[in-house]
């Protein structure tokens, strides 16, 4: 009798360990799939798999990245103009913050094709202060265009063949460069005033 109870506890415990191995699998399931699909939604990881400050838009979307706040269409000397303006936000890198910039205007002429002789893009951000200022501006060409619309240009070659290209200065390294040297500066003349005291 003893031999028996002994054999069905071993039994229970096992069937119980298994359950819990079970469950402890299905929740664990549960919460990394949930954490894909909202970290998705929330543009904490964009498509290719990189955590970002910014959603990425849909496919469909006027731009990859930001909100259109105004699409303002003009003819000058027989040329279709358009200039748009985006509000972006700032992602983990300067770099990434400028970049974004480039694929919106890729993804805006492949969107709205053969529209277009030349678009002036301006993207802007608030500053700490909330105030709104221009943090990257350039100028697309009829060339540009065609190119874009033709797969030949990509977001990376943006800034080389944009014409009028403006980046706002503490987004570029320059403002890194200079701040590192204006400290080296203070640190040399604080150091230079003590040894003159003493």
């Amino acid at each position: 009798m003893y031999k028996e109870k002994k054999k069905k506890n071993k039994i229970r415990m096992r069937f119980d360990f298994n359950r819990k191995g079970v469950i402890f699998f299905a929740v664990a399931a549960f919460i990394i799939c949930a954490v894909s699909i909202i970290g998705t939604d929330m543009g904490w990881i964009d498509q290719g798999g990189v955590v970002s400050s910014l959603k990425r838009n849909s496919a469909d979307a006027p731009v990859t990245y930001g909100k259109v706040l105004s699409q303002d269409e003009t003819t000058e000397n027989g040329k279709q103009v358009c200039t748009l303006k985006v509000k972006i936000q700032a992602k983990r890198t300067k770099d990434q913050t400028v970049e974004q910039n480039y694929y919106n205007i890729i993804q805006f002429v492949k969107n709205n094709p053969d529209k277009y002789d030349e678009i002036h893009y301006e993207g802007v951000a608030e500053n700490s202060g909330g105030e709104e200022v221009k943090a990257v501006t350039f100028d697309v060409s009829k060339e540009l265009i065609q190119s874009i619309q033709d797969g030949t240009v990509e977001a990376r070659d943006i800034p080389k063949k944009a014409e009028n290209l403006y980046i706002l200065y503490t987004l570029t390294d320059e403002a890194e460069t200079t701040a590192d040297s204006e400290t080296a500066e203070t640190t040399s003349e604080s150091e230079s005033t003590s040894e003159a005291e003493s």
